[in-house]
């Protein structure tokens, strides 16, 4: 499912419901529900 990690950080900016990845941070993410807690591991792995 992830070819590409800009196609991954755009899905993972739709998850999160956001418009860009700045305005989302990992940090955020972790305090986050779960789903959202692996949306920050798959950008950390990026």
């Amino acid at each position: 499912m992830i070819s590409s990690r800009s196609s991954s950080a755009r899905v993972t900016v739709e998850v999160m419901g956001r418009t860009s990845l700045q305005e989302y941070d990992a940090q955020g993410v972790l305090e986050a529900q779960n789903t959202q807690r692996i949306v920050a591991t798959l950008l950390h792995v990026e």
